[in-house]
């Protein structure tokens, strides 16, 4: 157990119990195996065979305490993450109803073609997007694979260039996720106030869609139609927005496997240092 928790919040020294007994608790209760999804290894930046190329995985890791943090920040804080989530649906949805109100039906017919044609370049941008991110990850893959083939049975050194590479760029990608989670929990940590927000947004956008029902029936369906692509936009803009983020993290690792001064393509990826000029040579270059 570490003792930084007096550092971390001393104001609650003396009026909180130290974590002692705490966490004799948790080394009474067994610790599962870091299990990373197969969509982690395979649809994005991966984390398949980590064991194999010098990285620990298991639940006392770097990588195993980040990914078992950012678990439990999802898990322990989804109340909050959803209420986030319908709140920014709600606001979205606020402002796309008021920015047809007093248009004509022929003008929200011409609004729903452009959107419906933004949402299929978005789709093919989309689908050429998870391309790459699949090529990405063969590419990445199978430079992992030949220094697994040729390195891993003759021991990989517990620091080298490979090993610290791809670890940095998993806790860089943990790590951003979590701070995502953390800054929308923090921001939203009154929950009661929250809540009540929350139910503004609600009845200020029902408001708006019963003045929608005053509306003809075909008018209503267009109006309903609309508010759907612009939904459909904004979830494919975030997924692209995810995509990419992977194709920066997969490029990060594939420019160093190309990069021969980075050490990942020599034995064992290690460091290999240029040698020092002897001190002959330096005297001999010194009288030229």
């Amino acid at each position: 157990m570490s003792d930084l928790y007096v550092y971390i919040a001393p104001q609650l020294i003396g009026r909180t119990p130290p974590l002692t007994h705490a966490a004799a608790r948790l080394r009474s209760q067994p610790n599962l195996p870091v299990a990373v999804p197969a969509a982690a290894t395979t649809q994005r930046y991966p984390y398949c065979h980590l064991p194999y190329i010098g990285i620990a995985d298991g639940p006392h890791s770097l990588v195993g305490h980040r990914w078992r943090l950012l678990q439990s920040y999802i898990l322990n804080q989804a109340h909050i993450l959803d209420a986030v989530h319908e709140e920014e649906r709600l606001r979205l949805e606020l402002d796309w109803l008021r920015s047809i109100a007093h248009e004509n039906e022929a003008d929200i017919h011409q609004r729903i073609f452009e959107r419906d044609r933004f949402l299929n370049t978005l789709l093919a941008e989309s689908a050429l997007g998870l391309v790459q991110v699949r090529q990405h990850v063969t590419t990445v893959h199978n430079h992992r694979s030949l220094r697994i083939d040729f390195d891993y049975r003759q021991q990989i050194p517990p620091f080298n260039a490979m090993t610290s590479a791809i670890l940095q760029i998993l806790l860089q990608d943990l790590d951003s996720n979590i701070d995502t989670v953390r800054l929308l929990v923090d921001r939203h940590q009154h929950r009661d106030i929250f809540d009540l927000m929350l139910e503004d947004w609600r009845a200020i956008v029902e408001v708006e869609w019963d003045d929608v029902q005053q509306k003809p029936p075909s008018v209503q369906a267009a109006i309903r139609r609309y508010i759907q692509l612009n939904h459909d936009i904004f979830a494919l803009q975030h997924s692209i927005d995810l995509t990419n983020y992977n194709i920066e993290l997969l490029e990060v690792e594939i420019e160093l496997w190309n990069d021969p001064a980075s050490g990942l393509m020599t034995p064992c990826g290690g460091w290999h240092p240029p040698p020092i000029p002897s001190s002959q040579g330096s005297e001999a270059d010194n009288q030229h």
